[in-house]
């Protein structure tokens, strides 16, 4: 009897304790999506009109789950692979040769969630922005200061769709940081200026990873005229 009364509130204080706990986090989340929420509405405002409207700026994703929207920054973790994959470059090949698989939604269009790394490395396939991610938490992982951009390319037919793609940030040259571009399906990476010709880049907005989250205030058009300085 006393072993069962004993078992019975250890229960009790158990579960209130996991109650208490999702209570916090719960609350917690909502107060930093009224924090994000608030910092949004003062960044647009700031913006003049015609920006506005071009903005592919995600800040909340759903994940495979489909239960809740998360912090972009969530999706990103450093990796520290070893001598499994000994260079950033032996990464960026290793993401590239992962195959596509572009998510469609049901009723047509592009999904609108993201996968989490071990989802993505379990399916072995997965779109743009999961092997953006993965990218990224690799070259995070070499200690490198990596950053996933989101914004859009130019396709064949002269249009645009949405893209992602990886830049670090090394350090000064001539007074600003040396940056690269990494593209994770293809595992090229170059100066950033060549880059983003190649990758034939139209627009970026954002760039984040596991700790940071900057939008472009800057009111150039063009990716080329913008300086990814993100000390200043």
């Amino acid at each position: 009897g006393v072993i069962a009364s004993n078992s019975d509130a250890l229960r009790e204080a158990v579960t209130q304790a996991i109650l208490s706990t999702t209570r916090a986090e719960a609350e917690g989340s909502r107060l930093f999506f009224s924090y994000v929420k608030g910092w949004w509405q003062t960044f647009v405002e700031q913006q003049s009109g015609d920006q506005e409207g071009d903005l592919p700026v995600k800040l909340f994703v759903i994940d495979e789950s489909s239960r809740s929207s998360r912090f972009v920054c969530t999706f990103l973790s450093p990796i520290r692979a070893g001598r499994l994959l000994p260079s950033p470059r032996h990464a960026a090949r290793f993401v590239a040769l992962i195959p596509v698989d572009k998510r469609v939604a049901v009723g047509g269009g592009k999904a609108e969630s993201w996968t989490t790394l071990d989802t993505f490395l379990t399916r072995r396939c997965g779109d743009v922005e999961a092997h953006a991610l993965l990218l990224c938490s690799l070259l995070l992982g070499y200690g490198l200061d990596a950053y996933v951009c989101l914004g859009r390319v130019q396709d064949k037919d002269g249009g645009e769709k949405e893209h992602a793609w990886v830049v670090t940030l090394g350090g000064r040259a001539a007074g600003s940081r040396r940056a690269v571009g990494w593209d994770p399906l293809t595992g090229m990476s170059t100066e950033l200026s060549e880059f983003l010709g190649k990758l034939r880049v139209s627009c970026c907005r954002s760039v984040f990873n596991h700790s940071t989250l900057f939008v472009s205030r800057q009111p150039f058009a063009a990716p080329t005229q913008i300086v990814h300085d993100l000390d200043d």
